[in-house]
């Protein structure tokens, strides 16, 4: 199983969702991070976090922002900078990313938010971005600040991919499975494609997944119950 950010959050938005995230799942590799993406239309006067806030905190509840939904690691993610950065936005949650990227280019919403991929291949042309949300700057966006270098530290997100089995799986099959996923990362057009054409930071990492998604199932769990969050 093919999975993304929302499998950390998956039981901390619905405790009925009739699956553990954990318990119920072999972790066989991390695919790959990415940073996510604050954008602004072009047509709209920002180009910087910090113009975004001060514009926020003069007419609060007014300027809006898209995600791919409710309870997403994007919404997450402005949720808590808002919180540190003391200044409030109207949510506008989408029904995934292709319903997300045409709103952001017709300017259905002052900022959208999300990777690279998710914003349809328009960021730098209709699309203007204003901030990564990874720790460090993405080695494809290397002139695009950070959330912290703007300003607001602690904030810190990345979108991720990962490849799951079923509990229960030998050990041995994981490791095979994730050996020829390895190979298959390898094959230069492969990740051409995946690190260049859509920002992936390749991590083909075995070993690390497990860790990986108790540290995010943990922080944004976290942000959900503090915040009281619910999937709609």
């Amino acid at each position: 199983m093919l999975v993304f950010d929302s499998h950390a959050t998956a039981n901390a938005l619905n405790p009925n969702a009739g699956f553990d995230a954990k318990r119920d799942f072999a972790p066989v590799m991390l695919l790959a991070t990415a940073p996510m993406l604050l954008t602004t239309p072009a047509g709209r006067p920002w180009t910087s976090l910090a113009e975004v806030a001060a514009a926020a905190k003069a007419r609060p509840d007014t300027i809006t922002y898209g995600t791919v939904g409710a309870g997403s690691l994007a919404h997450l993610t402005m949720e808590v900078l808002q919180q540190r950065g003391g200044f409030s936005l109207v949510h506008v949650p989408y029904r995934g990313g292709g319903p997300l990227a045409t709103a952001a280019v017709s300017g259905e919403v002052d900022l959208a938010i999300a990777s690279r991929v998710g914003l349809g291949g328009q960021v730098g042309t209709r699309l203007r971005a204003l901030v990564q949300t990874g720790a460090a700057r993405s080695a494809s966006l290397p002139d695009l600040p950070t959330v912290a270098e703007s300003g607001f530290p602690g904030v810190d997100a990345e979108a991720f991919w990962g490849v799951l089995g079923p509990a229960g799986v030998p050990a041995a099959v994981l490791a095979r499975f994730a050996a020829a996923l390895a190979a298959a990362l390898a094959e230069p057009v492969v990740r051409q494609r995946l690190v260049e054409g859509q920002g992936w930071t390749s991590s083909a990492a075995h070993r690390a997944v497990a860790a990986f998604l108790d540290r995010q199932m943990a922080a944004w769990g976290q942000v959900v119950r503090e915040r009281g969050i619910k999937a709609e």
